[in-house]
């Protein structure tokens, strides 16, 4: 089955590791300036620059959980904190590591894409777009 999500692209070549991106997401989502709590991590990657990781909802974890608390809405590939028994399958399945989790929240995390990040990036290393995505076929664990 495919559908259309939305989803952060990220051009590692434009970061300039500023980080503004990771205050505004902790910012916007959780209201305070806490980078630990950022849906985007940016990494060094020296002498190579900075690596931008953020979850380019592939549906992988939609697929996997069994808890069904993941699940697609309006485009958005969103956590049910009230469905999550944290058992943390999303975060061994996700395929690029995107998903994580901290002791400051009761369940995993990730990027919603609210383009929040894409709009204070001064460098334009972020864009906001919307794609196809066909939903992967779960491989018995």
């Amino acid at each position: 089955m495919s559908t259309v999500v939305k989803r952060i692209f990220a051009d590692n070549s434009k970061c300039v590791g500023c980080q503004i991106c990771m205050v505004t997401c902790s910012l916007v989502n959780f209201g305070d300036i806490d980078l630990s709590k950022s849906r985007i991590k940016i990494m060094s990657r020296d002498p190579e620059g900075f690596e931008i990781k953020v979850c380019n909802n592939c549906g992988v974890c939609v697929v996997y959980c069994p808890q069904k608390a993941i699940s697609i809405v309006n485009k958005t590939i969103l956590i049910d904190d009230s469905l999550c028994n944290e058992c943390g399958v999303c975060i061994e399945k996700c395929p690029i590591k995107a998903i994580w989790w901290t002791s400051k929240f009761s369940s995993p995390n990730k990027c919603v894409a609210c383009g929040a990040c894409v709009d204070n990036c001064p460098t334009d290393a972020l864009r906001l777009v919307e794609s196809e995505i066909k939903l992967p076929q779960p491989i018995a664990r």
